[in-house]
């Protein structure tokens, strides 16, 4: 019986033996085949670039649109529509604030002439209507 037990375990130890031969010959097979996949590092490292060339371009084309800009707000053209936006808007506005304020002279009408005073509150509609 003793005989029995010790070859039994001979044979367990045999082919846990050949199991752990097995699985490091796996293991030397992968390390074997590692050095021509990128390790942990270049992958990083090439993350790395792609995200400062992707950055860099970002930089470029914010820097191009930005010269646009300024080449296109430095002409006379510009210049001159901004000019007729302002005074078309003034005229407007005088107009509009006129006619509320002369509405807002009755006694029904106190609402209006809060409104008027709100618009007004820094009296800067007051000295533009002046001016024109």
């Amino acid at each position: 019986m003793t005989y029995n037990c010790l070859s039994l375990f001979i044979r367990k130890f045999e082919e846990l033996n050949k199991t752990a031969l097995e699985e490091r010959h796996k293991r030397d097979h992968k390390q074997l085949l590692q050095p021509l996949k990128p390790d942990a590092s270049k992958k990083k490292k090439i993350k790395a670039d792609l995200l400062l060339e992707s950055q860099n371009k970002r930089k470029k084309r914010n820097q191009e649109q930005i010269d646009r800009l300024r080449r296109e707000l430095s002409t006379e053209s510009y210049k001159k529509m901004i000019k007729r936006f302002e005074q078309v808007f003034h005229s407007n506005l005088t107009e509009f604030m006129t006619l509320l304020s002369s509405n807002s002279d009755g006694h029904y009408n106190s609402h209006l002439f809060n409104l008027c005073i709100q618009l007004d509150y820094n009296r800067h509609l007051s000295q533009v209507v002046q001016k024109l």
